[in-house]
């Protein structure tokens, strides 16, 4: 699957990875059966998740980078979701909500019903130190303490650069471009160096030198904001979020347009004040004479 996955552009591949081919083929045997019970399987299933976005991304993810790449986009990751980390939300919600229904399928026989019982997997549940949510029959809701619990850990253990990265990479519209289908005619396709530079500068997933990485976490922003949106720099003359610059040319450019804004502002306020000294004299007495 990898390799026939390398044979199209990488934004492409993370889209499709992240969306159908990694955690969400397997979703339905994580609400369906008791998973969480055999870790070893899962912690194969997210051995393999990692393998392949590291070549996807052309990345290699440390342990910090990768528990931030298995959070969801509202929490700064790439979304590529955890089977170790959703198989215990996703089937207590499966039980939860379809309690009701067994019951009144299996009627007095429920009693004998073999399989594992809400109250046994929400044991299981307590044991993390996790809150029971409110809405215990939707999977999201399980999903965000979880989440929470790992982003707030994560926090912890994070330097300054990193934190810094984290946070930014936690706001709402930094993790649009990953929503968005991969399709040149819409101008939601990125372009390889695009999605090389979003992983690097930004989530700081490899084991590079951290002073370098800080250095280019801007040309994230700059380049990843959802096509909706207004463009940051606009200001600067450009209107198109598409276009992919990092922070260091923005910079240079804007610098050239103060350049030449003081260049044209010298050059009138240079002949400005030649037509008043050397024109003025001989244009006043010509105003006297005629009035």
């Amino acid at each position: 699957m990898t390799e026939k996955l390398q044979l199209i552009d990488p934004h492409p591949d993370l889209f499709l990875w992240k969306n159908s081919f990694s955690l969400p083929s397997v979703l339905y045997t994580l609400r369906s059966t008791p998973c969480y019970l055999e870790q070893d399987f899962l912690n194969e299933i997210d051995i393999t998740i990692k393998r392949c976005a590291e070549l996807i991304c052309n990345v290699n993810f440390d342990d910090t980078g990768w528990r931030q790449a298995k959070l969801p986009l509202s929490f700064g990751g790439l979304s590529l979701r955890s089977a170790v980390d959703l198989a215990l939300p996703a089937y207590l919600s499966s039980l939860s909500s379809s309690r009701e229904l067994i019951d009144e399928i299996l009627g007095g026989s429920s009693q004998c019903f073999s399989g594992i019982s809400f109250e046994q997997t929400c044991s299981a549940w307590a044991q993390k130190s996790l809150s029971i949510p409110l809405d215990t029959s939707k999977q999201k809701s399980w999903d965000k303490i979880k989440c929470e619990t790992n982003f707030t850990n994560l926090r912890l253990s994070l330097d300054q650069h990193r934190l810094a990265c984290l946070l930014s990479a936690s706001q709402p519209i930094i993790g649009a471009w990953l929503n968005a289908v991969p399709s040149s005619s819409t101008g939601g396709l990125r372009t390889s160096q695009s999605i090389y530079v979003a992983t690097l500068s930004c989530f700081l997933f490899c084991s590079f030198g951290s002073s370098l990485l800080h250095s280019l976490t801007t040309s994230f922003t700059v380049s990843f904001l959802a096509p909706q949106k207004r463009h940051l720099f606009s200001f600067l003359g450009f209107r198109n979020p598409q276009l992919d610059f990092s922070f260091p040319f923005f910079f240079v450019f804007f610098l050239l347009k103060l350049l030449i804004f003081f260049f044209f502002f010298f050059y009138f306020s240079f002949f400005l004040v030649f037509f008043l000294c050397f024109l003025c004299p001989f244009l006043l007495p010509l105003f006297i004479f005629a009035d």
